[in-house]
Parts: structure tokens; sequence; C-alpha cells
């Protein structure tokens, strides 16, 4: 069965955020704590404040709304609980990827002859091997990306941490609505890649490359609002999907 997701749909959710009369308050909060999440706590909880959105979808059935900031400690804990799902998820990518990550760090020592001679042949050879794992690494992230947004939404849907690895319970979700995250994935690179080269533009001149990375925290937790959002919709649909053909 297809993804129910409509232009009026992604209007909804690109929209939600600046809707509500209080958005200004909810999202300055929320793009301060976006901002301070270089210390890791900050971060859980914005990512508890997302969860809650992915709740209203799945669970609620409803279109997305922001919530209020009123509960920090559930959204710390929801936050933790996303983070873990999407450390576990992405870390065959990252294990793949973190050879030639390392070997980048010793290029500067290559180039200034800092490293000893023997160790340049290895060098070579371990150049394109890690440069191969690279690419695997950005074919399996992608794919593991795909299950991560799916098992995330089934935590949020069963309200349980260990749902996220039940993938047999997952699976027929993502299997009726593989459309549908394929377009959220979509849409999703779209959108950064115009913010990347709105964000390149807007850098050119030296007062706006002060005032831009300021900017860019409210912009990424937007994104991250509206990324949970279209991934919510995407399970969202799956289970209505998988629900009818079993009807059927």
């Amino acid at each position: 069965m297809s993804s129910t997701v409509t232009s009026e749909n992604l209007q909804t959710i690109f929209t939600f955020p600046f809707k509500d009369q209080s958005w200004k308050s909810k999202f300055t909060i929320g793009s301060l704590l976006y901002m301070i999440g270089i210390f890791i706590l900050p971060g859980f909880f914005v990512g508890g404040y997302s969860y809650e959105v992915m709740r209203q979808i799945i669970v609620d059935d409803r279109d997305p709304s922001m919530p209020e900031w009123d509960d920090f400690g559930e959204y710390f804990q929801n936050g933790f609980k996303l983070f873990g799902v999407g450390f576990l998820y992405g870390s065959p990518t990252l294990m793949l990827m973190l050879p030639y990550l390392v070997l980048i760090l010793f290029f500067p020592f290559f180039i200034t002859g800092a490293i000893p001679d023997e160790y340049i042949d290895m060098l070579f050879v371990a150049f394109p091997v890690t440069l191969g794992l690279m690419i695997i690494g950005s074919l399996v992230g992608f794919v593991f990306g795909m299950f991560g947004v799916v098992a995330k939404g089934h935590m949020v849907a069963t309200g349980e941490f260990a749902a996220a690895f039940r993938i047999r319970e997952w699976w027929p979700i993502l299997r009726n609505n593989l459309g549908g995250f394929l377009l959220a994935y979509l849409v999703l690179m779209a959108l950064s890649w115009v913010i990347t080269f709105a964000v390149q533009l807007l850098m050119a001149t030296l007062i706006l490359c002060i005032v831009v990375p300021f900017l860019m925290v409210a912009v990424y937790f937007y994104l991250g609002l509206v990324s949970n959002a279209l991934f919510a919709k995407a399970y969202a649909d799956g289970v209505k999907n998988l629900t009818a053909l079993e009807i059927e």
C-alpha cells in the first residue's frame, strides 16, 4: 500500500513549529538548549522534546504541535532513549568509517615528512582499504539509518526502549511503507541542501558570517523537529497500511 503523505501533510509538518501562539518562547528555549547541547545533557532535553512530537503523531494520531517545556525530567529520559537507539543503530557505520577518519589525521604528518619511511608504504596500502570501508560505511549508514528511524518510531509507539530492537515487530511496518520512509529521506536531503547553499551565500559577508552561526542553531532545532515529525508520519502510515492489509 502507498504512503498517505501529501503536499498538505508536508505543509502541516513544515509549518507546525510556527502555529502555536507561544511558539516564539518555545522555539527560543529549544534553540538555546540545542546551542549548549555540546555539553550533551541539554541535547537530551531537545531529543525528548522531539520524542513528544513523534508521540503526538504515532500514539495520539493527530497533527504535531509545539509541546510545553513543562516536564524536563521526562524529556531528559526520552531524549536519552532516542540517543541510545540512534547510537546503537549508527555504530556499524561508525566502525566502518572510523579507520579512514583516523588515517586522515596522519596526512599532515605524511606531507611534512614527519612519518618514518618504513610506515609510508603501510599508509599507501591502508588508504585505499580504509577509503573502501568509508564508501561501504556510507551505504550501510543509509540502510541502518532507515532501520533506526523505524526503530525509534516503534519505541515511541510502545513506550519501550527494547522495542526498538525487536526487528520482527517493526519490519512489516517498514515494508508496508518503504516509499514513505524513502520520501521522508529525500525531502529532508533536499531541504538540507537548500539550507546549506543558503548558509554559504549568507556567510559571504563579514557581518552575516558572525550572525549566521547563531541563526543556524535555530535552523537545526527546526530541522530536528521536522525530521522526527516526517519519520513519525511515515511510521504511522506504515501501521495504517499494515492494519488495512490485515483486514483485507
